[in-house]
């Protein structure tokens, strides 16, 4: 583990299982093209996460997207309960703190998901409170009444999400973990050298911002992605970071990645998405409200607009704002109408 101002960075096998766990899931959306066409992902990474995917049988695949659906990441949520029970390092310490975790709390984090805006603990017990809730949820209809039904039998959900972490741990990662981890410790190290850049893309998700301490997992099977979670104000800012992320924030461009980083600014939504940050910042539950699209569709959305530059953010409290970065896009406007000259 290594302290960097108000970065704590450390190695974790059971983020980077549940990072595997999601990929899999999710093997056929594109997570960032437009990001991928800047910075090539690691082919091995991508082949085995196909290969894995296709191992599945059709069972276990219906159990995977229950929890680690791309538009509501239920599993996902249990990265707080990981962090607040220092269970991180190894999957079995996980899957214990499962086994351990009262139905209630458990349930109470499947709600911090669907950019919850204003997520506070529910008592179960009343049902009007519970639905409340859920309906805040930027979750299409279907995903709604599935998470309501996966809190009302929170005790056979909770060991329904422990079989199946513990199936893909036994079958698929256990056999690799201390290749990954070692890839992990090598990437970490070469943070340590470094961590400018680092700093720079922390804080286009919102971290370091007003004293805000960052918790930083390196994930060798997130690849070119990176996952956010938000728990309480008061608490560190979790981010768990595909190896080959900052590699993709700190590209530089040429021509040809002048007429891409046109092509980023010119589509549909992401235009109207802009169009909306230049008048106002806004948090992302807002935007996929006023903008009418799904939590995955938004977040896909600001991930490339991040990666490039073109939006900015600020933390306040516990949402993250965005606005448009007006001095980027100028300047590749200026390196467009350059290739003129």
């Amino acid at each position: 583990m290594s302290q960097k101002e108000t970065i704590t960075i450390q190695n974790s096998l059971a983020l980077d299982c549940l990072s595997l766990m999601y990929r899999v899931t999710n093997v056929d959306v594109v997570i960032d093209e437009d990001m991928d066409k800047r910075v090539a992902r690691n082919d091995e990474v991508e082949q085995w996460v196909k290969h894995v995917a296709e191992q599945l049988d059709d069972e276990w695949k219906k159990e995977f997207e229950v929890f680690f659906n791309s538009e509501s990441y239920i599993a996902i949520s249990t990265i707080t309960h990981i962090i607040r029970h220092q269970v991180h390092e190894t999957v079995p310490q996980y899957i214990n703190m499962l086994k351990n975790i009262d139905v209630q709390t458990l349930s109470n984090g499947f709600l911090n998901v669907g950019m919850n805006p204003d997520y506070k603990e529910v008592d179960f017990e009343s049902t009007d409170q519970t639905l409340q809730t859920i309906q805040k949820l930027n979750l299409v209809e279907e995903e709604k009444w599935k998470l309501l039904y996966l809190i009302h039998d929170g005790e056979h959900t909770k060991q329904r999400l422990i079989k199946l972490i513990e199936y893909f741990y036994e079958h698929f990662y256990k056999n690799r973990e201390d290749e990954f981890y070692r890839k992990q410790e090598r990437y970490l190290q070469q943070l340590h050298s470094d961590d400018s850049k680092l700093i720079k893309l922390l804080n286009n998700y919102g971290g370091l911002q007003g004293g805000k301490d960052v918790l930083l997992f390196p994930s060798y099977c997130l690849n070119t992605g990176v996952i956010i979670a938000q728990i309480a104000s008061e608490e560190p800012l979790i981010c768990v970071l595909g190896l080959e992320r900052l590699n993709a924030f700190v590209k530089e461009t040429d021509d040809k990645e002048t007429l891409e980083l046109l092509r980023v600014l010119t589509d549909e939504r992401r235009f109207k998405l802009l169009q909306l940050l230049s008048k106002r910042p806004c948090y992302g539950y807002e935007l996929a409200q006023e903008l009418k699209i799904s939590n995955s569709t938004i977040s896909h959305h600001l991930s490339t607009l991040l990666t490039h530059q073109f939006v900015e953010s600020k933390r306040v409290e516990n949402k993250v704002y965005y606005q448009t970065n007006k001095e980027e896009i100028k300047q590749v406007l200026d390196q467009f109408q350059s290739l003129f000259n």
